[in-house]
Parts: C-alpha cells; sequence; structure tokens
C-alpha cells in the first residue's frame, strides 16, 4: 500500500513567517510515513497549510504543537481528533481552490 501523501504549502506565511512550525510539521509527517510533498502558496495564508491527499481534507493554522501531532497521527492511520478538525478549513472556497492546486502538485511529484 503507498503511503499517504500529504502537500504542504510553502509559501511565505506557511514557511517563511512560521519556520519552526512549519519545519516541525513536515518531520512529523516524515516520521508518520507520509509522503510530503511541497507545493507553492495555496493562497490560504493561515499557516502552516496542510492537504491531505485521501480524504482531500485542507487543514490550516497548525502552529501548535498538538495539533501537528494530531496531523500525523491522522495520516498514520488514527481517527481524526477533535483538536484537529477545528482546523479542516475545506468548507471555505479558497481551500477547494487549495486542494484542487495540492492535488495537481501530487500528480506532478508521481
Amino acid at each position: 500500500m503507498d503511503p499517504p501523501t500529504v502537500v504542504v504549502c510553502s509559501g511565505k506565511d506557511c514557511r517563511r513567517a512560521h519556520p519552526d512550525d512549519w519545519a516541525d510539521l513536515v518531520q512529523r509527517l516524515d516520521r508518520a510515513g507520509a509522503r510530503v510533498v511541497e507545493s507553492g502558496c495555496l493562497s490560504i495564508c493561515s499557516g502552516p497549510v496542510a492537504v491531505v491527499d485521501a480524504p482531500g481534507a485542507v487543514y490550516g493554522k497548525l502552529r501548535s504543537r498538538k495539533a501537528r501531532r494530531d496531523l500525523a497521527r491522522a495520516v498514520g492511520g488514527r481517527p481524526r481528533s477533535t483538536r484537529l478538525a477545528k482546523r479542516a478549513v475545506i468548507k471555505d472556497t479558497k481551500a477547494a481552490k487549495a486542494r484542487k492546486g495540492a492535488l495537481r502538485a501530487i500528480r506532478k511529484a508521481d
């Protein structure tokens, strides 16, 4: 079975404005066995932002250590926590566009 793919925004508001949070997120996802793909700005600007390939959820404001831990656990197969559910931004129209852009980044990386 292929590892889950997670697209992580590396735009200025995600990577440069929150470098420690961004690096911690990437490291946690890597340890969870996810395939991490960096993308350009996803235009959500509430970073760090991650798009999980399956089920196609977009998560923003992953600034707390616990939120990043919960995402890595969910990618690793555990149920999604309430804390992580609050970070989901899939209802936002920008998030829908971001998800499409992230899925394009996944296809390019394949």
